[in-house]
């Protein structure tokens, strides 16, 4: 299923990169991973397994560049987005 236009969504990065146990060290210019950036949603499609996934297209900081990116999101680090587009932390 297609959306058109694509609907706005929040994508917690932190569910999708989960950190297994304790950060093994502090890299400031290095990928942000673990906050929650304003994305939007073109697609939903069904995984093998039976979990629903959203095709996104968002933008992750890498120190003071900004990358664009886009990929299928686990459905538990979707929420829609119904305010203005800032980045905050959940």
């Amino acid at each position: 299923m297609r959306y058109r236009p694509a609907r706005p969504v929040w994508i917690d990065l932190a569910k999708v990169f989960p950190i297994a146990g304790r950060p093994t060290r502090s890299v400031p210019n290095g990928l942000d991973l673990q906050v929650r950036v304003p994305g939007t949603l073109s697609a939903w499609q069904l995984t093998t397994t039976g979990d629903w996934v959203g095709y996104c297209k968002f933008d992750v900081r890498h120190g003071t560049v900004v990358i664009g990116m886009s990929q299928w999101i686990p459905a538990a680090a979707l929420q829609k987005r119904d305010d203005q587009l800032d980045r905050r932390r959940p």
